[in-house]
């Protein structure tokens, strides 16, 4: 597997280091890796590299190179490009650690290590661990380029005049319509190419993408999970004197997922295998409950945690819904216990069952006589 590395480094020893570490790395019968490394010792050679090349891995050192002479903490700046712009695999290599600024977010991925230990070795066997994921990202990568490429040659491109209007001269406009295009193109292609339903991950987009709450969003109180299910024109315009939200609870039912599990993994026969498959379809199709809706594990960390872990999977209880009033103590209280927001993909069904739960109204059961 080849592995494109950028190491940003000033100290010409040190660079030196790193050239012998590939050479002797590049001879191991266990190598994971035919490694193709680019140096740079500046901010402004960095950002030149990280804007007309391709990396999968960088190393970024934080004192580098400035032409005042000055000592700077460029790297820190440097490392947040990387990890907000490409998806290359970042570590930080310093002789100070306590200079290095990494945001909250960035400490569950990145590794900072210590040049006083000259751990070059170090980052080599942690570059070995994250194989299986650089691997992953370029099969993605790939994928997204070709079907790209097909929604460009196929739609875009001969369609392009309706695309473009000319005499408005909006630009911006058509720009931001082809990358919701595009997306979305990406999206339903691989959907229907893949055929092997959704990861439990896809249910959620983890943290949310709003800002501002909205339906759909999961949120932790009181020991208990509930989802928003107010409308979102609702949500927008604050429909209602007072205002509310609405919010269905979610009841966990991973005892009874695991139960099931457990049947299939004992199950020993085909038929048996399949009858335990069958319960497991009618279970995630809310298992022909009206006032249910079934909704995936989630895997989180609680507000009041240190780690994540996984809670439900768990049915939405249509017969267990609360209003409250939305006021700017509300907002801030469910702003700050939400955990996760149900992806675009998952709201709509959601909201159907909702509705057809409440709009039912029942008919006289048929009476035959004997």
């Amino acid at each position: 597997m080849e592995l494109n590395i950028l190491i940003i480094e000033d100290n010409p020893s040190i660079v030196n280091s790193w050239i012998e570490k590939f050479e002797f790395y590049a001879i191991e019968e266990d190598a994971v890796y035919n490694i193709k490394a680019t140096y740079s010792s500046s901010f402004a050679d960095a950002m030149k590299k990280l804007s007309s090349m391709h990396f999968q891995a960088a190393v970024v050192d934080i004192r580098l190179e400035s032409h005042s002479g000055e000592p700077n903490s460029d790297g820190n700046e440097l490392f947040k490009l990387i990890t907000e712009s490409t998806l290359a695999v970042a570590a930080v290599y310093t002789g100070e650690p306590k200079i290095v600024s990494l945001a909250e977010h960035q400490k569950h991925f990145a590794k900072v290590f210590d040049k006083g230990n000259g751990n070059i070795d170090g980052i080599l066997e942690w570059l070995d661990e994250k194989s299986v994921m650089i691997e992953a990202i370029d099969e993605v990568q790939k994928s997204f380029n070709i079907e790209m490429a097909k929604a460009f040659s196929r739609s875009i491109w001969p369609r392009w005049n309706h695309w473009v209007n000319e005499q408005q001269n909006e630009t911006d406009f058509t720009v931001s319509a082809l990358r919701r295009h595009m997306a979305t193109h990406l999206h339903a292609t691989f959907l229907i190419e893949d055929e092997c339903g959704a990861h439990p991950e896809e249910y959620y987009f983890i943290p949310p993408l709003r800002e501002n709450l909205d339906t759909g969003d999961i949120i932790y109180s009181e020991g208990n999970f509930e989802i928003i299910v107010t409308p979102r024109c609702d949500m927008v315009r604050g429909k209602g004197e007072p205002p509310t939200y609405q919010l269905v609870k979610l009841t966990d039912v991973s005892d009874k997922w695991a139960e099931l599990e457990h049947k299939l993994s004992e199950a020993k026969e085909d038929k048996k295998k399949d009858k335990v498959r069958s319960a497991i379809v009618k279970f995630t199709n809310h298992n022909g409950q009206v006032g249910s809706h079934f909704i995936q594990r989630i895997r989180v960390k609680l507000p009041a945690d240190i780690s994540e872990k996984n809670y439900g999977p768990f049915y939405a209880q249509f017969n267990h819904i609360r209003s409250i009033e939305r006021n700017e103590d509300t907002e801030k209280e469910l702003l700050t216990n939400r955990v996760a927001s149900l992806s675009n993909e998952f709201v709509p069904s959601l909201v159907e069952r909702l509705g057809s739960y409440f709009s039912r109204i029942g008919t006289p059961d048929y009476s035959h006589p004997e």
